[in-house]
């Protein structure tokens, strides 16, 4: 509920929120509010578990109003940002059945250094691929 210009001058420091807002904005990033004032997150420990990765490689999200299916065991370089999808079955090979693929990294256009590699793709019809 807020505007893009309003949360651009939150992130520079150019406002002051009110502790209502911050407690908003807290619940909807699922973190402490002393976490939004953190360089990293206080607690590395879980991640949102956003959907489930199953044939053909498309990750289905559930739950979508409220963002996460569940939390699961953060990676050591975790950030505010940092969320997972399941494996769900054998699209992307027998091994990665249940596997957790974690991802928050944002690269628009595709950049050479991201060839070969394994990667969560959003498209424009709101698909999202690995």
């Amino acid at each position: 509920g807020m505007h893009v210009t309003s949360l651009n001058r939150l992130e520079r420091g150019k406002t002051n929120p009110s502790t209502t807002r911050l407690a908003q904005i807290a619940r909807e990033l699922n973190v402490q509010v002393a976490e939004l004032f953190a360089d990293e997150p206080e607690d590395h420990g879980t991640v949102r578990l956003v959907g489930y990765v199953g044939a053909g490689a498309a990750a289905s999200f559930y739950n979508h109003d409220h963002g996460e299916l569940d939390r699961v065991n953060a990676p050591a370089d975790a950030t505010l940002d940092t969320v997972a999808v399941e494996v769900r079955g054998d699209s992307l090979g027998p091994l990665f059945d249940r596997w957790l693929v974690y991802y928050d990294d944002v690269r628009s256009p595709v950049t050479t250094d991201m060839y070969g590699k394994l990667c969560v793709v959003g498209l424009p019809d709101d698909r999202v691929l690995v």
